[in-house]
């Protein structure tokens, strides 16, 4: 089967970027015919292939990638092109519902020449309802995010999924029990993850002996001077988006924490927390998406959530606003158990690990197959009447 695929790049260390990529990899173990449209690709910092894109492949083969400008009307131009070149028969979509809904222009027009899947990798919800008639053209959506599915499901006549994704078990596992109480934050640098709501419930500490590492995605100088803060140590060398690190470090640094911290207004995969919770770290997380997904699977009297409001923002979406005082005595708490309980410490830590493979990576492959071959049985085009 031909398929095309629409996302983020997937050279890119990213939750979009890792997705898409296991994507890519799944659909042609599964013997299909793969060609990517792709968006935030850096043509300038990634090697051309006699002048295409190429990505490469577990299995040696190697995939094209056709970079394109998402921007709406760039985007529906660059996709009626690959479309009357490559004609596929099916198109995944990757991203949140804003960054993908130009594909229902294109099928609006030729609703017998494709079927859609869209994979909704969104933090946003409620969806509006002006979303509605976009989100309907296509044939199936998969959501990683509880709400998300509630909120699309409850809005759209189309089959909707929730298939949660998941670290790659094969690099992230754990490691041994740690002397030290380490700290890992994995904030983006952005106003979202409630970064200076972290900074302050870290300053205000009353122990001395916790090491805090901020694991985050970009650095500008002079941004939020966060060098100045007491008992925070950041990366000495901040990586770009095209950079990123290789999972094989962030395995190092997530099994020398005890504790990862999401202080997060929104969390469309949590995928960072899955990952530092695959090596052992304990989680203490704001319920904001697919975070909160991960909080309902831990005892309540474990307290892993950071008591947050409710913030609503532009587009009637949801965000969660943290406290920093919460934050401080949410850690505290574990260091008093790490110091004067190990053995509750170790199962809360063991809890941790087997929540994380409740998300997995290969069920959602697996899952992702099942999905295309229904879709395309069962999918039924739509009909337009010219007046």
């Amino acid at each position: 089967m031909k398929i095309l695929t629409v996302g983020e790049s997937p050279y890119l260390l990213t939750g979009l970027g890792k997705i898409h990529s296991s994507v890519l990899q799944s659909l042609v173990e599964n013997n299909h015919s793969v060609l990517s449209m792709v968006w935030n690709h850096d043509k300038t910092y990634f090697m051309s292939d006699g002048g295409s894109f190429n990505f490469q492949l577990k299995n040696g083969s190697k995939c094209l990638l056709q970079p394109f400008d998402n921007e709406p009307k760039s985007s529906i131009r660059s996709l009626s092109k690959v479309l009357s070149k490559h004609e596929p028969e099916l198109i995944i979509t990757i991203g949140d519902y804003y960054e993908t809904d130009f594909v229902h222009a294109i099928k609006a027009y030729y609703p017998a020449g494709f079927n859609w899947i869209s994979i909704l990798v969104g933090a946003t919800y409620p969806i509006e309802k002006s979303h509605k008639n976009a989100l309907e053209y296509a044939d199936a959506i998969i959501s990683t995010c509880k709400n998300v599915h509630s909120s699309v499901s409850n809005l759209c006549n189309v089959p909707c999924f929730y298939l949660p994704f998941g670290p790659d078990d094969s690099v992230f596992v754990t490691g041994g029990i740690n002397k030290d109480f380490n700290i890992i934050a994995v904030l983006k640098n952005n106003f979202n993850s409630n970064i200076p709501a972290f900074v302050d419930g870290i300053s205000a500490l009353k122990v001395n002996d916790i090491n805090v590492y901020l694991h985050t995605n970009i650095h500008d100088e002079g941004y939020r001077d966060i060098q100045d803060f007491k008992n925070i140590s950041i990366p000495k060398k901040f990586t770009s988006i095209n950079e990123g690190l290789p999972d094989d470090e962030l395995k190092q640094i997530y099994t020398r924490a005890s504790l990862v911290i999401d202080t997060s207004m929104q969390s469309a995969l949590g995928l960072a927390v899955l990952e530092g919770m695959s090596c052992g770290c304990i989680p203490i997380l704001t319920s904001a998406g697919t975070l909160a997904d991960i909080i309902d699977l831990f005892p309540k009297r474990w307290m892993h959530e950071i008591f947050s409001v409710p913030l609503v923002g532009k587009r009637n979406e949801i965000k969660r606003i943290c406290l920093p005082g919460d934050i401080t005595r949410k850690i505290e708490l574990f260091y008093r158990i790490w110091r004067k309980n190990p053995k509750e410490f170790e199962k809360i830590r063991s809890k941790s690990i087997k929540v994380s493979k409740k998300f997995s990576r290969k069920g959602f492959m697996g899952k992702l197959e099942e999905i295309i071959i229904k879709t395309l049985t069962d999918s039924k085009p739509l009909l337009i009447v010219e007046q």
